[in-house]
């Protein structure tokens, strides 16, 4: 069987949605995406070294657009179509305003840059 160009933007509004914790290599990513997957990147912090980036991402509001933007120049860069992003550890409460500011700010980037783009999110706890 032949494989086809991959479908367009306006094709992928029905694709299924899978994540993939790791990719195997480049030819199974583009068998997913040729498939119709959407094939998404994995931002996951559950480990202490993880968690210590994570706490610096959400340091100030700064911090959490830089990180945001490089996060969607990866995405874009490696033709993903979107992220998860998976927090597992408690957000100190002094951190939950910048949190909201970095998946507000991530969120719009990610389709402002890539339409059609999704952005998963997971936080284990955090109260506000």
């Amino acid at each position: 069987m032949a494989l086809t160009n991959p479908p367009s933007r306006d094709e992928k509004a029905n694709w299924s949605v899978k994540i993939n914790l790791p990719h195997k290599n480049l030819k199974e990513l583009k068998e997913k995406k040729l498939r119709r997957y959407k094939v998404l990147g994995t931002f996951i912090t559950e480990w202490d070294e993880e968690k210590a980036i994570c706490k610096e991402l959400l340091s100030t509001k700064e911090s959490t657009h830089k990180y945001s933007e490089h996060l969607v120049e990866l995405v874009v860069a490696l033709g993903f179509d979107g992220w998860m992003l998976n927090l597992e550890f408690q957000v100190d409460v002094g951190q939950i305003s910048n949190l909201k500011e970095f998946v507000s700010h991530f969120t719009q980037t990610m389709h402002s840059l890539l339409p059609g783009s999704l952005v998963i999110w997971f936080v284990k706890e955090a109260t506000d």
